[in-house]
């Protein structure tokens, strides 16, 4: 019996996989939340056409309402990657794998800093930051949120240091206005490091320019280099871009 609910749940629950290689038109037939708005995004992005706002969002904002529950419960995930979002047609998107989680504790106390799928970890982790909470998966959900936008991982290093340099290269590097006494904070981090300016989220605006600069908004402030300026989970999801209205029928 045991197998048998294991395989139905296999058949029903299935993974968010927001690649763009992994999308196809037959995608829509799944009857997935994810699935259905990461298609219709990949057969837009060849089109040019326009997305409304519930495609660009109905993921991503089910997502931050999830978190926001999580870190109700005063837990942090430390491992938000497309892979982990289960979505189902009814039962609408759930977190899953909490093998990493830990409970949050006041005041913040030291974790290991090697948590978190490399695409997908923020750079205080990423140079060696051990005091940490919510903030990290913030971090992630706003990966996941540009990924969904561009069709692709907009962060895909190879090892930390490279990781590292592609958010600087698109977020620009962090200096003391935007992030005060961020090298006392981060222990790998380096004066030798080359330094960019930030981008203004351009690879998101080449991609996807219908995303709009509410969407921008929300990932400036997810994709906040400082942890501290970061929303919550539950101010994400208050933010203006969810509460856009739809085309009209």
């Amino acid at each position: 019996m045991q197998s048998t609910c294991h395989a139905r749940a296999a058949l029903t629950w299935r993974p968010a996989v927001f690649h763009a290689a992994t999308l196809s038109s037959r995608a829509t037939s799944t009857a997935s939340l994810g699935g259905y708005t990461l298609a219709l995004l990949a057969a837009q992005r060849s089109n040019r056409s326009q997305s409304s706002t519930s495609t660009r969002t109905d993921a991503a904002a089910p997502a931050l309402s999830t978190m926001a529950a999580s870190r109700a419960g005063r837990r942090v995930h430390r491992d938000l990657k497309p892979q982990n979002l289960l979505v189902h047609p009814v039962h609408g998107l759930k977190i899953c794998d909490f093998g990493l989680a830990r409970a949050v504790s006041t005041p913040s106390r030291a974790y290991t800093p090697e948590v978190i799928t490399l695409w997908y970890r923020c750079l205080e982790l990423l140079l060696g930051r051990h005091t940490y909470g919510a903030e990290v998966d913030i971090w992630s959900a706003g990966c996941i949120v540009a990924e969904m936008a561009a069709g692709h991982a907009i962060f895909p290093g190879d090892c930390e240091i490279g990781t590292c340099f592609k958010i600087m290269q698109l977020l620009g590097s962090p200096t003391e206005a935007t992030w005060p006494g961020f090298e006392q904070m981060l222990p790998h981090w380096s004066k030798s490091f080359p330094t960019w300016p930030a981008s203004d989220m351009r690879v998101i605006r080449d991609a996807r320019p219908e995303f709009g600069e509410a969407g921008i908004d929300l990932l400036r402030s997810l994709l906040s280099l400082n942890p501290a300026s970061r929303p919550t989970a539950r101010r994400a999801r208050a933010h203006a871009l969810f509460s856009q209205p739809g085309p009209a029928a």
